[in-house]
Parts: C-alpha cells; sequence; structure tokens
C-alpha cells in the first residue's frame, strides 16, 4: 500500500495484499505466528506487525484525525 503524491490517495499493490489478506485468512483460522512466517519466510515478529498494521487493519490517521475503513477479505 502506498499513498499518490498527487492526490494523496492511497494506492494498493495488488500483490502485497494478496499477501496481507492470506496471513489474516491463515491467522483467523488458528495458525500461529511462527507457522504463518514460516510459510512466507517471515519472523513471527514480522508478522505480528502485518497483523496490527494500521493501515492494513482499516485505520487511518492524518493530521491527527482518525478514520475507520470497513475492508471486506474475499
Amino acid at each position: 500500500m502506498s499513498s499518490s503524491p498527487k492526490q494523496g490517495q492511497i494506492e494498493i499493490d495488488e500483490a502485497e495484499a494478496k499477501l496481507v489478506k492470506d496471513i489474516f485468512k491463515l491467522r483467523s483460522k488458528g495458525l500461529s505466528l511462527a507457522k504463518i512466517g514460516a510459510k512466507y519466510g517471515f519472523s513471527k515478529q514480522k508478522v505480528d506487525y502485518i497483523l496490527k498494521n494500521k493501515n492494513y487493519i482499516g485505520v487511518f490517521e492524518y493530521h491527527g484525525k482518525k478514520e475507520k475503513m470497513i475492508l471486506l477479505l474475499r
């Protein structure tokens, strides 16, 4: 996910989005952080960071204002 410099909009990297969705799905099925990390070559700390990343869970901050977005996983 990156910010577009021309309008301040968020641009979704589809390959990264698929990876993040897969990580959330595996965690929701009860897989441990270590097992998910091993599957993708990440440490369990990296997996934990991804699962808690505000951008990935739909919380956006701009000039101190927070907005919550609802995203559906497919």
